[in-house]
């Protein structure tokens, strides 16, 4: 088949239990310029023998991508994906979740308008909202920004920095995005977040509210969707207090620790207000406790929603 224009990159680890359906909705969309390339991380179960039959299936479209080492995890999983494109465009894919039909359209139509504004030359995020599903795909709510409290106009890079508004499997990058973001840092949250901090720092983010993908929670997902509420904000918050990988210290930690990594990346072409920004953020690991709510305040290090800044700035 001819050199594709978008290459989607499906990520799996024992994901054999909706696998199937996950690439039978790829398979079905209208748009059909793609190459899908599937890197499994090491399973256990039926994974790799369907990986294997769908390839062979469809020689050339669908291409598994060798895997020397497994173990990487879902963040090494996905950069070793992005390394091994050489699309124009590249989307990114859950092992189980399903692409609602005309997803791959939209989302060039999309950023075909973006790259009209801005030039190809930038790099360039779209991404879209999501429907929330259960495992049998039953609809628990027509749109993930509206259950998980998300709001994708707060993309500046000062709101960007605390808490990413892009969900990776709605997300089509073009190629200069990739460029500047390879290779994904092991310090990074994850590979949108952090092709969504490059995007908006050297080109530009677009949205669309229009649900692209059946977003299915079934118990065993890697992030997952959690039901937002002020109440539910604080009972979280009560509840992970006690687990060191999921507690609000650790993850500011693990933020700062992926500004850090931004920044020594990036310090020498950031736009002189980005770097000023960027710099702030970092030093809200080094400042004191009235000098970090010092720069939350004066550069607007906000996550979205109050009593999730709530707990931010009581445990910042």
């Amino acid at each position: 088949m001819p050199a594709p224009s978008v290459d989607i990159l499906l990520a799996t680890w024992n994901g054999g239990r909706f696998l199937r359906e996950q690439v039978d909705s790829v398979l079905a969309q209208d748009d059909q310029d793609w190459r899908l390339l599937i890197r499994d991380d090491g399973s256990t179960d039926d994974t790799r023998a369907i990986i294997a039959d769908y390839a062979a299936r469809h020689p050339g479209r669908v291409v598994a991508v060798d895997c020397p080492s497994a173990g990487k995890g879902a963040l090494g999983n996905f950069g070793a994906l992005l390394a091994a494109s050489s699309a124009p465009y590249v989307m990114c894919c859950d092992q189980d979740d399903a692409w609602i039909p005309g997803k791959v359209a939209l989302t060039r139509a999309r950023m075909r308008q973006l790259e009209a504004e801005h030039g190809a030359g930038k790099p360039l995020i779209v991404h879209t909202d999501l429907a929330v599903v259960d495992g049998d795909m039953r609809e628990l709510c027509p749109s993930f920004w509206q259950f998980q409290g998300i709001d994708p106009r707060l993309d500046r890079l000062n709101r960007l920095l605390v808490q990413n508004v892009i969900t990776g499997c709605t997300m089509m990058a073009n190629r200069r995005c990739l460029e500047l973001s390879l290779p994904v840092p092991a310090s990074a949250m994850m590979h949108d977040w952090w092709m969504g901090l490059v995007a908006c720092a050297f080109g530009a983010i677009a949205w669309d509210p229009t649900p692209t993908v059946r977003y299915r929670q079934h118990g065993g997902n890697t992030l997952g969707a959690q039901a937002y509420s002020g109440w539910d904000v604080l009972k979280k918050a009560a509840a992970k207090a006690r687990l060191p990988k999921l507690n609000a210290r650790y993850r500011i930690e693990a933020n700062l620790a992926q500004g850090r990594a931004f920044l020594a990346r990036y310090r020498a072409t950031l736009p002189p207000h980005h770097l000023r920004t960027v710099e702030a953020y970092v030093r809200l690991g080094e400042a004191g406790w009235f000098s970090r709510r010092g720069l939350v305040l004066r550069h607007g290090f906000w996550k979205i929603g109050a009593m999730r800044n709530l707990v931010w700035f009581g445990r910042i």
